[in-house]
């Protein structure tokens, strides 16, 4: 599809701000290092709009300075360092960028005890690196927003089940349609850039699947567009699966297919053999039901 451009008052903007500094205002955290750009809109709302609600000191550096060249080539030991040297407290992080610094900690082990916050967000983060996180006192909390409504929608606080993305922030509730489709109620973008009947109504339909469990906990389970109906008539959503192929060391990108198939096929970037390739995706397999299991690993040259 075409991209959209997503028109945010800054009422809206400030609010969900409030919501968010008021969210993490028990982690005392006082020094924020960006290691995204300011282009992307999550950073933004951490380093811009939350920092007007809290007494925040802001490391911004070039992206160059902080191991980050264009938008996919990470040298996790240059930013490590610099985290290290600026004792940052609290960093947003995508998935590929903790499972490199999880890897780099577990050949470098490391003091990490200054850090209070790590904000995981952007894309599916497989449960078993949040995991390997928290077992080296990485304190990574993972979220879940969408552009339409101010980026962020719920973030994971200390006492939040593991797998989920936490509670909703104060600004805002969420709803489910009868096929588990996640609806957000509250502050809503103004409309599409160009597109003047964009403007929504009370409730964004976000087309992510998703339900609460017991303590008010948010769990994505993922996006409704990418459903596949295998030839058993079983649903499954791929996104989960392909998180946990993306935290196996040496997988740079993975995708599984298999609509109107009997299985599963994962198609992975990787520089493993085959062999070691297919004994990751068995204990992948292990945690999964049948129906779900990836029966053909294909490597695919990068």
């Amino acid at each position: 599809s075409e991209p959209k451009g997503v028109c945010l008052s800054y009422e809206h903007l400030s609010t969900v701000g409030q919501s968010l500094a008021d969210a993490v205002a028990a982690l005392g955290i006082h020094k924020h290092i960006s290691l995204l750009p300011y282009s992307i809109l999550l950073e933004n709302m951490a380093a811009v709009y939350a920092n007007r609600f809290v007494d925040l000191e802001i490391i911004s550096l070039p992206m160059s300075e902080v191991g980050m060249a264009g938008s996919a080539k990470l040298d996790i030991t240059e930013m490590f360092q610099v985290i290290k040297t600026h004792r940052a407290e609290s960093m947003i992080m995508m998935p590929q960028m903790l499972k490199q610094l999880v890897q780099y900690l577990q050949a470098n082990p490391q003091d990490v005890s200054f850090i209070k916050f790590i904000a995981v967000g952007g894309a599916v983060c497989a449960a078993s690196l949040i995991a390997q996180a928290h077992a080296m006192s990485l304190p990574v909390y993972q979220g879940y927003g969408i552009s339409e409504c101010g980026s962020v929608v719920s973030l994971c606080g200390p006492n939040d089940a593991p797998g989920s993305v936490g509670r909703c922030l104060p600004h805002c509730s969420v709803d489910f349609s009868v096929d588990h489709e996640i609806k957000v109620k509250g502050p809503l973008y103004l409309g599409y850039l160009g597109v003047p009947e964009s403007q929504p109504k009370d409730i964004f339909n976000t087309g992510d699947i998703g339900q609460l469990d017991e303590g008010g906990c948010l769990h994505i389970t993922g996006r409704k567009k990418n459903l596949i109906i295998n030839s058993f008539g079983r649903n499954i959503l791929p996104d989960w699966i392909e998180g946990e192929l993306l935290a196996l060391v040496g997988v740079q990108q993975a995708a599984v297919y298999g609509d109107g198939q009997p299985f599963l096929t994962a198609l992975c970037v990787t520089d493993l053999s085959q062999f070691h390739l297919e004994a990751a995706i068995n204990t992948i397999n292990q945690q999964l039901p049948d129906y779900a299991q990836i029966k053909k690993a294909v490597k695919v040259p990068a």
